[in-house]
């Protein structure tokens, strides 16, 4: 009886073990499989922040937010390579008062620049391992408090971009699972680092391109005004020596040609920015092309010019954008035909929109060059002169279309061209 006792207590202990054990292992998989829930609710999440992050600041607030949760570090930062490769502080957190790593210089020897140089992940569970590791570095580690660290590297297409960090207050024993998912989130984080990075190149780039540009046509102006203005008087003061008053007339023009290149070069700059803004207002076009006659084309060109806008019709429109559309047409138009033909600017009412015209009678475009002409960079190769950058027509198109309007071209060789730019009218 007792033999039977015994027995049947072996095989209750055995039983209840079993049930505790399979108790244990179901709970075990439970905190997985949560735990594996918690980590993509985290990464998805961090996906959502990382898209919408514009700066460097941004996205590493987005990292350290997926390892706060998910691996729960007591210090984070993150570190990318400044001037002669020294790894440089971005973001960092949890450090203690006067040990941040960019309070305290990094060593050569130290764990994120072994990262860095090694492209590996360190990993080290307790301070016994660190010490090992990075003898060196054991008063840093103890001022930082640290018992245990994992470094990572940001890298994106083989190129290492900088360093991840997370330091624990304990010996951490993290598991598989959330190393990998550390290396997920600076996998992630190292993408988004690297788009965030080449945009703010670019926009350095496009502000120290606008400065230049600016700084440029600033310095060119002021003597090429002077150079105008010293010409139209020398034409004057020599108008009873034709030679002469010619030759100054022929400064003066090409001052003047200049300094549209440059206006040209000006205006590129800012639509490379998107900067085209629009400010319309009622124009009465016949008094418009009449002032800008005036006032742009000053000395032989402006006889040429005859205005045959009626008076009162008007439309709805930049001033500052139609006159440079009317002076780059005008332009052009003068340029490619013979010396004191006609330029004829014209308007008439179409509908809901005015139509504004320009023209000239030239030796006219080949039908083969119409279909790219308000491209930039186009000078027609059958033009009389072919000077400028061909961005007037490019210009005048994207001013055109920048006020809801448009433009074309009526040309046939021989005949001559006419431009005619539509703009809403002024009822509309």
């Amino acid at each position: 009886m007792g033999d039977i006792s015994t027995w049947l207590a072996v095989l209750l202990a055995l039983a209840l073990g079993g049930m505790l054990g399979l108790a244990a292992g179901q709970a075990r998989h439970r905190r997985a499989r949560a735990g594996d829930a918690l980590r993509l609710r985290l990464l998805e999440t961090l996906a959502r922040d990382l898209a919408g992050a514009t700066t460097l600041a941004e996205a590493a607030r987005a990292a350290f937010d997926a390892c706060a949760a998910g691996v729960r570090p007591t210090q984070l930062a993150i570190l990318l390579p400044g001037a002669g490769g020294q790894l440089e502080v971005v973001n960092a957190t949890g450090f203690p008062e006067g040990t941040g790593p960019s309070e305290l210089p990094l060593s050569p020897q130290s764990a994120p620049m072994e990262v860095f140089r090694s492209g590996e992940v360190v990993w080290l569970p307790d301070p016994a391992a660190c010490d090992a590791r990075f003898p060196t570095r054991r008063a840093a580690r103890e001022r930082l408090g640290l018992g245990s660290f994992l470094g990572l590297p940001l890298a994106v297409r083989g190129e290492r971009i900088g360093v991840l960090t997370l330091g624990f207050g304990a010996p951490e024993a993290l598991g598989e699972a959330d190393r990998s998912f550390a290396r997920t989130v600076a996998d992630r984080c190292a993408i988004t680092l690297d788009r965030v990075r080449l945009l703010e190149g670019e926009q350095r780039l496009r502000t120290e391109r606008e400065d230049l540009v600016r700084g440029i046509s600033h310095d060119l102006r002021t003597p090429l005004s002077a150079i105008v203005l010293q010409a139209r008087l020398a034409a004057r003061e020599a108008s009873s020596v034709p030679a002469a008053a010619q030759r100054a007339t022929a400064i003066e023009a090409s001052a003047r040609r200049m300094a549209h290149a440059i206006e040209d070069l000006v205006q590129m700059a800012r639509f490379a920015e998107g900067q085209i803004p629009v400010e319309p207002e009622r124009i009465e076009l016949r008094a418009f092309a009449l002032e800008v006659r005036e006032r742009l084309f000053p000395g032989p060109d402006q006889a040429r010019i005859a205005v045959a806008a009626p008076p009162g019709l008007a439309a709805r429109a930049d001033p500052r954008h139609l006159e440079r559309i009317l002076m780059n047409l005008v332009n052009n138009a003068l340029e490619n035909s013979p010396e004191g033909s006609p330029v004829e600017v014209g308007a008439a009412q179409a509908g809901r929109e005015v139509l504004l015209s320009v023209r000239d009678r030239g030796a006219g475009i080949p039908a083969a060059e119409l279909p790219g002409l308000f491209q930039r960079y186009v000078r027609g190769q059958g033009a009389r002169r072919k000077q400028g950058l061909g961005l007037g027509l490019f210009i005048a198109r994207l001013l055109s279309e920048a006020q809801g309007g448009r433009i074309e071209v009526e040309s046939a060789e021989g005949e001559g061209s006419t431009f005619r730019v539509a703009l809403p009218g002024d009822g509309v």
